[in-house]
């Protein structure tokens, strides 16, 4: 236990000198094992102007890391009965409902929104208190953007919406907002006393401040999927709740068992195996389950792994976005053998067209307010798109069965012209049709970037 204690003396020393090297604001760090908390250190200012230096009982921004919370609250709701994981979400919303695009709605089930297999695709959008425009409500967000874009539990894709919609049934079914469930349900019975759902200002006054590159302070931002973005949380109170995740205790929160089925998936799908209730489900280098998640938006990086074989719980925070919260985890990972396993090697794409894909495709990328024509050409080694009637600059890359890029056009939406963006097309090919998304998505140094996602299909009309 000594030599434990002394080598983390030595990381708690190594962190503070790279946080000066790195200019971050601050970054705090903290290992759970076995019932006891056996190592926390907080480095920098969490306010530089107030120079509130950086401790384990300030409140941070977890950005996606609020989706282990929303996944405890509808945990909670389902051991009362008050809702069923495995009925279709349209069963909930009332109207408006999720729309299918491909596949069927009903097949859209809360599991699946969980699962990120629902079929929906990418979405974010932040707000800055200055902004004249707000969040609208969720119904209307819905209404906009709940498209069903694959067909459901065909495969993963990662969407801020679903976790929105969960935290949005969550409130119909308990008839109370999510922050009163979040506080009266989670924050509350688990003792986080230093913990806010979607904070009001005065509760913002005791938080840590998001910074961007070079220590600029960023104002206070929402977004319009506060479910899967908007907890804080002190590095006490993250620790305490990876902890209270792997207890077998019985307590009046939720059952042991309650607790296992968020750490496993929630359906048999071969697209579901890598997520939870709220948990991103993989292991390590030696096999030992590990349930993780991880946060990053503006002025924020967060990362919290639980290794329930060990009893393990490790929790980084910074409030600005940094790869020294990586350092800091495998540094971590070296001193107790986590065993955390390396970066994934990805696929590199094609860079010329299938022979599948040969042709003209024509159609639209549909809109809340109106459908943008869209036609796209391939050739061998060649390709080009036409967007509302005009020749785009085009950048694309390919599966066997798939085309993915960027077009230098915009989809001029009342939404997605809040900041000047590209469009990302992904598409599938489905017989003789591309199906898919075309995505504004946010260029440059914005700080508050958003991606919206759009309904788009084309037709074959030769080749």
């Amino acid at each position: 236990m000594f030599l434990t204690h002394s080598l983390f003396n030595t990381l708690s020393k190594q962190i503070d000198r790279r946080v000066r090297e790195f200019g971050v604001p601050s970054l705090v760090a903290g290992v759970w094992e076995k019932g006891e908390v056996i190592w926390s250190h907080g480095s920098g200012y969490s306010d530089i102007e107030k120079e509130r230096p950086a401790d384990t009982k300030t409140p941070y921004s977890m950005a996606s890391i609020t989706k282990p919370a929303t996944g405890t609250v509808l945990a909670i709701l389902n051991e009362r009965g008050l809702l069923d994981l495995n009925r279709p979400a349209n069963g909930y919303l009332g109207s408006p409902l999720l729309t299918a695009y491909e596949g069927a709605a009903e097949a859209a089930t809360l599991a699946r929104l969980a699962n990120h297999t629902a079929g929906l695709p990418v979405h974010y959008q932040f707000f800055s208190e200055m902004d004249v425009i707000q969040p609208l409500p969720y119904a209307e967000t819905l209404k906009r953007y709940g498209n069903i874009v694959n067909p459901p539990g065909e495969r993963q894709v990662y969407s801020n919406l679903g976790y929105g919609a969960l935290g949005w049934i969550a409130e119909l079914v308990a008839l109370k907002p999510l922050k009163e469930l979040m506080e009266q349900e989670v924050l509350g019975p688990l003792a986080m006393q230093n913990s806010f759902f979607a904070p009001t200002s005065e509760e913002l006054a005791h938080c840590a401040v998001r910074y961007e590159a070079g220590r600029v302070p960023i104002e206070h931002y929402v977004t319009d999927h506060p479910g899967a973005s908007e907890l804080y949380a002190s590095l006490d109170d993250l620790l305490r709740f990876g902890a209270w995740h792997l207890s077998e205790n019985v307590d009046k929160v939720l059952s042991p068992a309650g607790k296992r089925r968020m750490q496993n998936p929630l359906d048999s799908s071969t697209a579901a195996q890598t997520y939870g209730l709220g948990w991103r489900l993989g292991s390590s280098s030696h096999g030992e389950k590990l349930i993780s998640h991880s946060g990053g938006m503006a002025g924020v990086t967060t990362r919290l792994i639980l290794c329930p074989e060990r009893q393990l719980v490790m929790a980084v925070i910074s409030n600005t976005n940094t790869d020294l919260v990586d350092e800091v985890v495998r540094g971590i990972d070296g001193l107790l053998r986590f065993n955390l396993p390396g970066p994934t090697q990805s696929h590199s794409p094609a860079i010329y067209p299938p022979d599948a894909l040969y042709g003209t495709w024509k159609g639209h990328v549909h809109t809340y307010e109106g459908d943008y024509d869209l036609e796209l050409g391939f050739k061998e080694e060649t390709e080009g798109a036409v967007f509302c009637g005009e020749p785009v600059v085009t950048a694309f890359k390919y599966g066997d069965d798939s085309v993915y890029g960027t077009l230098e056009a915009e989809i001029n939406t009342s939404d997605a012209k809040r900041t000047e963006h590209c469009v990302v097309i992904n598409l599938q090919m489905r017989g003789d049709r591309l199906s898919g998304v075309a995505t504004a998505d946010s260029l440059g140094q914005v700080t508050l970037s958003n991606a919206f996602s759009y309904p788009t299909r084309l037709e074959r009309i030769s080749g």
